[in-house]
């Protein structure tokens, strides 16, 4: 309902700053239609994959840690890079995991301040668990596509690799 109306108001009229006239909205070009649209399908997944987690007690940034993480221990530093995301972001997220048992942080052999991230048996199969939520959010907004539609946005998205966010 909300991106309904979002998208109902870009076309009206509008008073601009400082004019008591009152004007119509220029229509967006293709690439802002185009930058509305995959804001609204990543929107589309967020909300999809909370309410399947929301049983399992975990948010999607939560899962994000933990679909990256795998039996080796990850720096912190190498996670937040992966995950796009600050260090000081992250740090609050593996608190939480942690004290869930899911994933351990302990500090290396000779440098206190390097603390590897890893996986506890909990975690890997919580992990486990969540494999099937992302497909399963994946079918619901891109299962209508063809395998040759699914390919080649991938590699649109793909071939923009360089676009950072920080999601966490």
């Amino acid at each position: 309902m909300g991106l309904l109306l979002a998208r109902q108001v870009r076309h009206c009229r509008y008073y601009p700053a400082g004019s008591n006239k009152l004007v119509a909205r220029p229509k967006p070009g293709l690439t802002a239609l185009i930058a509305n649209r995959l804001a609204e399908l990543a929107i589309a997944a967020d909300h999809e994959t909370a309410v399947k987690l929301h049983r399992l007690r975990l948010t999607v940034a939560q899962m994000r840690v933990l679909l990256a993480l795998s039996d080796e221990g990850v720096a912190q530093s190498a996670l937040a890079r992966a995950l796009h995301c600050d260090v000081s972001n992250l740090t609050s997220l593996l608190r939480r995991l942690e004290r869930r048992r899911l994933i351990t942080r302990s500090a290396a052999d000779g440098d206190r301040r390097y603390k590897p991230v890893s996986l506890t048996l909990a975690g890997r199969r919580m992990q486990q668990r969540l494999l099937p939520i992302q497909a399963q959010v994946a079918g619901q907004l891109y299962g209508h596509l063809t395998r040759r539609q699914q390919r080649q946005l991938y590699d649109l998205v793909a071939s923009r690799s360089w676009l950072h966010s920080e999601r966490c």
